[in-house]
C-alpha cells in the first residue's frame, strides 16, 4: 500500500531512524549511519541496550495481543519497519492481521513504504503522532483498521519525544477515545527514577548521542505514566521496569538483551 513521499532521501547525512535500525541489526542504513552508531556506542553504550530492549518488548506485546484475539495494530512513531517488526511477528504467527505504522520522518516513510510493499494489510503513513485526528482519519488507517473491533495501540520508545507543553496526556486520551472494549495498549518510557544527579563525563557527547537516537528526551515519573493508563486493566507485572518484562518466561528473549533499569513498560486493555 503506497502513498506519496520523498523519493530521494538525503543519504549523505546521518538519519536517527537508520542508526536505530543499525542498532537492531537491520539493513536499511548507510555507512554514514553505521559510523555514527559506533560513535554513539562509544559515548553512551546504554542507548543500544534501550533500543534493543524496546524492540524485544514490542514483539512480546504484539504476540500477547495476537493471543488475545487482536488482529489490527496501530504503531505510533514506528521508525523503519525492519528487524522483526510488527508485520514480521504477524507473519511468524501465521495469522491474518493488519498493521498501520505512523512516522513523520520523510526518509523513514520512503524506505519504510518500500519495506512493506507487497505485504498484505500493512501500510506506513506519514503523519505527526501528536495530531491524533490526522492519524486516525488518514485514508489508509480507515481502510486497514476497524475501530469497532479491538485494536493494538503501540507507543513503544516514542512518548519521551513529546514535551510536556505538547500535552502528551491529552494526546494519549484522544487515541484511547477511539478504542473499543478489549483493545490493548502497550507503552515504554524513560523514567526519572535512577536519573543521574550530576552530569556524566563527556556530558555534551552523551547528550548529543541521546538526541541522535532517541530525540530530545523528556523523562517522566511512575505516577505520571500511571495516570496516562488510568482505566486500563494492566496485565502483570503492570507498569514495571523493563527488566521485569524481559524475564525469559515473559517474551521473546532469543537475542540476549540487557534491559535498561531506567525504562518503564506496560501492557493493558480497555475493559
Amino acid at each position: 500500500m503506497a502513498q506519496q513521499s520523498n523519493p530521494n532521501p538525503d543519504l549523505t547525512k546521518v538519519n536517527p531512524a537508520r542508526v536505530h535500525d543499525w542498532f537492531l541489526g537491520g539493513t536499511l542504513n548507510t555507512p554514514i549511519d553505521r559510523a555514527a552508531g559506533k560513535r554513539i556506542d562509544n559515548a553512551l553504550p546504554e542507548l543500544r541496550s534501550m533500543v534493543q530492549a524496546n524492540r524485544v518488548f514490542l514483539r512480546h506485546a504484539v504476540n500477547y495481543m495476537l493471543d488475545q484475539g487482536v488482529r489490527q495494530f496501530l504503531e505510533l512513531g514506528s521508525g523503519l519497519p525492519t528487524a522483526r517488526h510488527v508485520h514480521h511477528v504477524i507473519r511468524e504467527a501465521q495469522l491474518d492481521a493488519a498493521v498501520v505504522y505512523i512516522d513523520w520522518d520523510p526518509a523513514v516513510v520512503t524506505a519504510g513504504q518500500a519495506a512493506v510493499r507487497g505485504t498484505d494489510r500493512a501500510a506506513l503513513v506519514q503523519a505527526d503522532l501528536r495530531d491524533p485526528r490526522a492519524v486516525l482519519d488518514h485514508p489508509f488507517t480507515r481502510q486497514l483498521i476497524n475501530f469497532a473491533e479491538p485494536v493494538g495501540l503501540l507507543m513503544i520508545g516514542i512518548l519521551h519525544t513529546i514535551p510536556d507543553d505538547a500535552h502528551p496526556d491529552q494526546v494519549i486520551a484522544l487515541y484511547r477515545q477511539e478504542l473499543c472494549s478489549h483493545s490493548h495498549l502497550a507503552l515504554s518510557h524513560p523514567t526519572q527514577h535512577g536519573a543521574p544527579t550530576e552530569p556524566p563525563l563527556h556530558a555534551e557527547e552523551t547528550y548529543l548521542a541521546q538526541v541522535d537516537v532517541l530525540g530530545h528526551i523528556t523523562t517522566r515519573s511512575h505516577a505520571t505514566l500511571d495516570s496516562w493508563l488510568e482505566g486500563l486493566t494492566l496485565i502483570p507485572p503492570g507498569l514495571a521496569p523493563m527488566s521485569d518484562w524481559l524475564q525469559p518466561s515473559r517474551g521473546d528473549t532469543s537475542e540476549p538483551v540487557s534491559a535498561p533499569l531506567d525504562t518503564l513498560a506496560a501492557i493493558g486493555y480497555e475493559p
